[in-house]
Order: C-alpha cells, then structure tokens, then sequence
C-alpha cells in the first residue's frame, strides 16, 4: 500500500511539474485597452460651464501642433458626463520628448509636453509610459497616471 501511494505521488509530481518558461498565465487578467490618446476639456474659469458644448470656442479653429511642427489633427468627442471634450492621438513612432501646442481663436496658445517611453511585455501588451507632464498659459488639472492616456482640464479666463 506504501509503495502505491509513493506511485501515486510520483506520478503526481510529474505531471504536476512542466518544461515553463516562467511567462506569466495572463488567461485571468483582464487588461485596459491601451489608448495613446490627450484628451482635452475647456471649461470656464468661472462658471465651469464646457467652453466647446457653447461654442465660445468654435471646434474647427482648434490647431495643433506637434513638436516639428507637423500639424496633428484634433478630434471633437462628447461625452455623457463631461460633454465635449477635443482628443489627439500621441504618435508612438518615436519616444522621448513629446510637445504640442494648441491654438483657438479667442484664447492664448498652450502647450502640453511630457517625456514618453516604451513600456512592453506583461499580461497586458504595449503602454507609453509618460512623465514630467507641463502644461503653459492656462490654469489646469491632469490625470495622474503614469501612462498615456492623458487627461487635461484647462480652466479658461
């Protein structure tokens, strides 16, 4: 009986035990899309009323910017609880500094700039990673994560 139970947890051991590669099982993990997008509310400094759902600043005067002075397109989005907010996709064909300035007419030009970087591998695939987030001209909040996406609030005078 001894040596059956011995049998057993041999047989046990060995198929308990495999050839890994200590890659990590992802099947449980459930990632967020990853998303290289700032997106952008202007909200009166005053009132918070959205600058962009009452048209004192008009979506198609919106200009961006990036730091070779390639235009990038805006993107108006809306949603339910924020209403309209413009979005820009961050290229990742190259990493490193990152600059956009963003002009509308009625207001002052501002810029964004943040350090970005590759960050792979993991259950969850490809992030930027960003950093040393600076935004000029205009009083602001901004999400505090360390990966894009990006979310600003500007408070405009």
């Amino acid at each position: 009986m001894v040596k059956k139970v011995i049998c057993l947890i041999a047989i046990c051991l060995f198929f308990s035990c495999n050839d890994s590669n200590d890659s990590a099982d992802c099947s449980a993990v459930i990632c967020a899309p990853s998303e290289n997008t700032v997106f952008i509310r202007f909200l009166d400094s005053e009132t918070e009323e959205n600058l962009l759902d009452n048209y004192t600043i008009l979506s198609e005067t919106i200009q961006i910017m990036d730091i070779e002075s390639k235009e990038v397109t805006p993107i108006i989005g809306e949603t339910p609880n924020f209403g309209k907010l413009l979005a820009f996709t961050v290229s990742t064909d190259t990493y490193g500094d990152k600059s956009y300035t963003i002009s509308f007419d009625g207001g002052d030009p501002f810029t964004i700039e943040f350090f970005s970087e590759y960050r792979g591998g993991g259950c969850c695939g490809v992030y930027t990673v960003i950093d040393g987030v600076e935004i000029s001209t205009y009083t602001h909040e901004y999400s505090q994560r360390d990966t894009l996406p990006l979310e600003v609030t500007l408070y405009i005078d």
